[in-house]
């Protein structure tokens, strides 16, 4: 009896003191402050991007291939893999996608993360357009500027490599940046960091703390001082080489205790290369562990990936197919999407005192944990923020976004994954086969299919022998998949028409954009006239088309063939002549046509060699 009674006066001291207004409250209390609806409704978002590393070189990925019953999927070289114990934790917090494509260099990657497009829409097929992300005319509505829209406030630390001054992070609705503009830095313990505020203000520093610590410290000290909302990305330059080689050395030896192993051999690039990438994956444990309060973290959708596969030198696995191919060591990356909730209680149920974050909000993690098989692109990555956010995604019209994948409300986002390097070779895939136009060193294109279900590293190219029925059949389905794709208008709001308006290049560059769609289909596999299969004689669509100055034209023989190319005027009349007579081998071949001695108008050009004839338009202006 004195129990219930004790147990009555404690329930009624509860109610009544659930019952006083918080205004009640004794003198000195402070209320939790008034965050706001967004604050307690929407997530914040931590990307942090991986400097040419591939799945050879996270060991999570390997430990799944090198574990697998199947053996034409193993990792070579993995007793060289770098320790990565932080990044295995996010994926036991997360979802981590196998089959997750980026493209195969540093800056086409960054603007389809930045845009939700794919290079033929945003022009930035290589880093040598990374520029092209600022010209004339081209002004894409970036992530940042999508969250800015919705609230929140985006800081970029480490590389950019989509512009030089002037075309910046902050020039792109970043609110703050500091780290570096170009491809790479001097030294990772020498080098110039650049200071960059919304404000305009810009400043340039010469740092010789290790940059990874640098990005990591400045990033945290940017998510602590947020009052709201935010989005921080943390573009790593490890494991990138540096631009200045000294010795012949690309890489710099870690500061001691950052990560697992020591480097017992400096002149050893590839122990020190092991050394970088597990010294970035314990700077990211600590940017975790550092975000005050714990709740901040709570709170945040973390994800990780890499911008390419790993550099060739470095990948005892893909051998001649690593960064700068599209193949799969070149395109297929680690991509990690975690719930920090996930991560900070270590997949462990929260403490009865405080209410667990609601699943129904975008970008928490259902059962994390999980490994997903589903086609994913880094592009992706701008309607996911965006629906995190609750912001506007129509612009990332080649996207899709991936939070069904993470609420486990889907298996499957998307039919198709499409990669490209130019207008010229590009690849496109299935859950099961590949299709693309590889570029070999010597500037020839060959189609090449693969069985990714049999095959997962691409060493038996199926139309190698010839190409039977059924082959046939997986490359028409694969170049619908593929021109479904291309055929995608631009989502974004149509700039001014007429060439002569603000919106000139921009318009050029749509019609450049169709005839690269155009162009960009295979080489026709059919039955040759002498009854053998192969890719049969073709001329490509010029481009761009229409054009003002220079067009470049593109053929294909299946033979070592006398060809002549002519320009002719509408009454057949030749204008030009860029070839006349000359031998060229069997194969893919591409020609820049001089047109500014043109007048506008319509023209054709005609391919004449030995075995067949072909003629298309063109359409030149002034």
């Amino acid at each position: 009896m004195t129990i219930s009674i004790r147990l009555l006066t404690c329930v009624a001291t509860w109610c009544a003191a659930m019952a006083t207004p918080i205004l009640a409250q004794p003198p000195g209390t402070v209320p939790e402050p008034d965050r706001g609806p967004a604050r307690r409704s929407m997530r914040d978002v931590l990307l942090i991007i991986a400097d040419d590393v591939g799945v050879d070189k996270i060991e999570q990925y390997v430990q799944y291939y090198n574990g697998n019953i199947r053996s034409d999927d193993d990792i070579a070289g993995a007793d060289s893999v770098p320790c990565t114990p932080v990044i295995g934790a996010l994926a036991q917090s997360g979802v981590t996608f196998m089959n997750a494509w980026v493209f195969p260099t540093c800056s086409p990657t960054r603007a389809a993360i930045y845009t939700g497009t794919y290079p033929f829409r945003n022009g930035v097929y290589d880093p040598q357009y990374a520029n092209d992300f600022n010209r004339a005319g081209y002004d894409p509505t970036t992530i940042a500027e999508a969250l800015a829209n919705a609230g929140y406030e985006s800081g970029l630390f480490g590389k950019w490599h989509l512009g030089s001054a002037g075309e910046g992070p902050v020039e792109n609705g970043w609110v703050r940046h500091q780290g570096f503009r170009g491809s790479a830095i001097e030294d990772y313990s020498d080098w110039t960091k650049v200071n960059s505020g919304a404000t305009g203000d810009t400043t340039e520093l010469h740092v010789t703390r290790y940059s990874t610590t640098e990005f990591m410290e400045n990033a945290r000290a940017w998510i602590n001082s947020r009052s709201g909302n935010w989005m921080a990305t943390v573009a790593f330059n490890a494991a990138h080489t540096v631009t200045n080689f000294g010795l012949g050395l690309k890489y710099q030896v870690p500061p001691a205790g950052c990560g697992c192993h020591s480097v017992s051999d400096p002149e050893s690039q590839s122990e020190v290369y092991r050394a970088t990438v597990e010294c970035m994956d314990a700077k990211i444990g600590e940017l975790l562990a550092g975000i005050d309060p714990p709740a901040r973290l709570e709170n945040t959708t973390i994800i990780f990936l890499g911008d390419n596969g790993t550099e060739d030198s470095y990948s005892a696995h893909f051998d001649g197919q690593a960064k700068h191919s599209l193949y799969e060591g070149g395109v297929n990356v680690p991509i990690i999407i975690a719930d920090g909730f996930a991560y900070l209680r270590g997949r462990q149920p929260r403490p009865s005192f405080g209410p667990k974050p609601p699943v129904v909000v975008s970008g928490r993690v259902v059962r994390p944990g999980r490994i997903s098989q589903a086609l994913v692109q880094a592009l992706d990555l701008f309607p996911t923020i965006a629906d995190i956010a609750g912001a506007d995604k129509s612009c990332a019209v080649d996207a899709v976004s991936l939070i069904p994948l993470l609420n486990h409300s889907a298996s499957s986002v998307r039919a198709v994954s499409f990669a490209q390097t130019s207008p010229v070779d590009w690849t496109v895939r299935d859950q099961r086969n590949k299709l693309g136009a590889f570029i070999s060193p010597t500037g020839v294109v060959a189609l090449r299919l693969f069985d990714l279900s049999v095959d997962r590293w691409e060493q038996n190219d199926l139309l190698a022998d010839g190409v039977d029925l059924f082959e046939r059949g997986i490359v028409s389905y694969l170049t619908g998949l593929k021109d479904s794709i291309v055929a995608v208008p631009d989502g974004c709001p149509a700039p001014p028409t007429g060439f002569g308006s603000n919106g000139a290049v921009r318009q050029a560059d749509q019609t450049i954009a169709q005839g690269h769609l155009g162009h960009m289909a295979p080489p026709a596999v059919g039955v040759a006239h002498d009854g053998s299969r192969a890719p049969v004689a073709m001329l490509g669509q010029n481009r761009p088309n229409p054009f003002s100055g220079t067009s470049r034209i593109s053929f294909q023989l299946r033979r070592p063939e006398t060809v002549t190319l002519q320009v002719l005027d509408m009454h057949g009349r030749e204008v030009a002549a860029p070839l006349r007579g000359v031998r060229r081998d069997a194969g893919w071949h591409e020609i820049v046509f001089d047109g500014r001695g043109l007048a506008t108008g319509v023209y054709l050009y005609r391919l004449q060699a030995d075995s067949f004839t072909a003629t298309k338009r063109m359409v030149a202006f002034r």
